[in-house]
């Protein structure tokens, strides 16, 4: 069985300043196996991780880029949490491009 995700609010600067740094990132659900990550350094801003569950204990990891916590959001290098999640949702349904940018529309695959 799977284990639970323990949920820590990455959603704010200020709520992410409150956290320790550590190698683990911290997880937020967006989706059943589907989940945003911050992992926090020692100096400086933060990395946005997403992840998907494969299935059993298989599961895949992509970085996203900075989180906007010491510079303001350019939506390309350093993203927000709201940039955060919707660059983890085209990456989750293949709609990111190898060098990080949105693929034109596409129809999402059904």
């Amino acid at each position: 069985m799977p284990r639970l995700v323990v949920e820590t609010n990455i959603m704010t600067r200020a709520a992410r300043a409150r956290l320790a740094p550590r190698s683990k990132p911290y997880w937020r659900t967006i989706t059943m196996g589907h989940h945003l990550g911050y992992r926090k350094g020692v100096a400086g801003a933060g990395a946005w991780i997403t992840r998907r569950t494969l299935g059993g204990k298989l599961t895949e990891e992509v970085r996203l880029g900075f989180a906007d916590d010491t510079q303001e959001a350019d939506g390309i290098k350093i993203l927000s949490y709201a940039q955060a999640q919707v660059a983890s949702t085209a990456w989750l349904t293949g709609r990111i491009t190898e060098t990080g940018g949105l693929k034109a529309d596409v129809p999402p695959i059904t």
